[in-house]
C-alpha cells in the first residue's frame, strides 16, 4: 500500500512540478554541447519539509564531478549555466508525516546567446530530470548520488561533443 501511494505521489509530483516559464525567447539546440568551454553551476532548491537539509552539496558534487572530468567551472564572463532544479517534499498520512520524501530533480544546460534574428535568447543544449523517493534520513545521500550520477552522464556528452 505504501508503494502504491508512493508511486501516486511521485507521478503527481511529475505533472504537477512545471518549470514556470517567461517571456524570454528559449531553444534547444544538442548541438550546443560542443561550444561549452566553461561552465557555472546553479542550484535551485524547491524542496520543503527537510528533505533536503543542504543543498549547498548538490553544487559541490556537481563542480567535483565537472573539474575531475576537465571542464572548467567558473562565473562570469558568460559560461554556459548547469542548473539543477530540486523540487519535492516529505509524504504525510492525513496531516502526520510519514517519514519519506519525495522530489523531481533537473539538470539543464544554457546559456543566453545572440541570436540570428538579431536578439537575445535562452538556448538550451541538454535537459533531463529524474524522479525520486525513499527515507528522509538518507534522502539528502540519494539526491547528491542522482547528481553524481547525472552531471557524469553530463560531463562526459560534453567531452565527446568537442
Amino acid at each position: 500500500m505504501k508503494k502504491t501511494a508512493t508511486a501516486l505521489i511521485v507521478s503527481l509530483l511529475a505533472i504537477l512540478v512545471q518549470p514556470v516559464s517567461d517571456a524570454r525567447a528559449q531553444y534547444f539546440n544538442a548541438n550546443q554541447l560542443r561550444k561549452v568551454k566553461a561552465v557555472e553551476v546553479l542550484v535551485v532548491d524547491g524542496v520543503r519539509d527537510g528533505c533536503l537539509p543542504r543543498p549547498g552539496i548538490l553544487k559541490t558534487e556537481a563542480e567535483l564531478i565537472l573539474r575531475r572530468s576537465g571542464i572548467k567551472v567558473e562565473a562570469g564572463s558568460n559560461p554556459h549555466k548547469i542548473q539543477i532544479i530540486v523540487t519535492g517534499f516529505e509524504l504525510e498520512r492525513g496531516e502526520t508525516p510519514i517519514g519519506s520524501c519525495v522530489a523531481k530533480l533537473g539538470v539543464e544546460v544554457w546559456r543566453f546567446e545572440s541570436l540570428l534574428d538579431g536578439t537575445i535568447g535562452m538556448v538550451t543544449a541538454s535537459t533531463g530530470s529524474s524522479l525520486l523517493d525513499g527515507d528522509k534520513d538518507t534522502f539528502q545521500n540519494q539526491l547528491r548520488n542522482m547528481v553524481n550520477e547525472k552531471v557524469t552522464e553530463l560531463a562526459n556528452e560534453i567531452l565527446k561533443a568537442q
